[in-house]
């Protein structure tokens, strides 16, 4: 896991910070910035106009949510919180393609991935995925060149591939025209699978903090690799962070 990070450049203090100002203070319209959570990589700056919707922020590439941003009438910044919800899964292979289960074996699920590299080759990378997540130990040869343990592998189980989704959140809180109505989009957040804290102010020269996003519940301690195959490896449910606070 280590090399991986290494190999990948992991940031050793990932972060992200905001603010907003309501309209009156600084500026006839609500203002926001925002340094983004460098765990979910490099947002872009992007304008969307449609004849319902003008949203001018910073949006995570490949999906259409804006991370932070400003429409006619309020403006919004997401940073995140910080919570428990990876696990870090032992699985037990059987060098065939399979993995342990409560019940038996079941087959792991392979895909291929094509890497972009910017200046470089790029590279094609095969995933292989339990119903937990993707296994690091194949990444790890592939990236790295480190030996590949035939037997036993991690998979990292994250809200992000386990837990709900929030894009309808995100969509709310865009056409959203005031700080009650941020407030609406924030309850949808509450679905999703990263845990923010979400900064909001208005034309109307209101403004908010809301946490939003949920965090698991185990079954049992997991201060350590849990095993795969056995009940101590299951998320009961989730602890939903939708409030305002400040």
């Amino acid at each position: 896991v280590a090399s991986l990070a290494a190999e990948l450049r992991v940031a050793e203090l990932p972060g992200s910070l905001g603010f907003v100002t309501p309209a009156g203070k600084a500026a006839q319209l609500a203002t926001q910035f925002n340094g983004p959570p460098g765990a979910l990589g490099l947002p872009y700056a992007a304008h969307l106009r449609s004849p319902e919707i003008d949203i001018t922020g910073l949006v995570i590439p490949g999906t259409p949510i804006f991370i932070a941003g400003r429409n006619k009438t309020i403006a919004w910044s997401a940073s995140a919180v910080v919570t428990d919800d990876v696990d870090l899964v032992m699985e037990e292979l059987d060098g065939i393609g399979n993995f342990r289960a409560a019940g038996g074996r079941e087959k792991a699920a392979r895909r291929q991935e094509l890497v972009r590299v910017r200046g470089g080759d790029d590279r094609r990378i095969e995933v292989v995925e339990t119903r937990h997540g993707p296994l690091l130990s194949g990444l790890a040869s592939q990236f790295h060149g480190a030996p590949e343990d035939t037997r036993i592998s991690i998979a990292v189980r994250w809200g992000l591939n386990s837990l709900g989704t929030s894009q309808s959140g995100w969509l709310a809180l865009a056409r959203a025209a005031n700080v009650a109505q941020a407030k609406e989009a924030s309850r949808l957040l509450g679905s999703g699978p990263l845990a923010f804290e979400l900064l909001v102010a208005d034309h109307e020269g209101q403004e908010a903090r809301y946490r939003a996003g949920r965090v698991p519940i185990r079954s049992a301690a997991n201060d350590l690799p849990v095993r795969g195959w056995h009940g101590e490896s299951r998320w009961s449910g989730a602890v939903f962070l939708s409030d305002e606070v400040g």
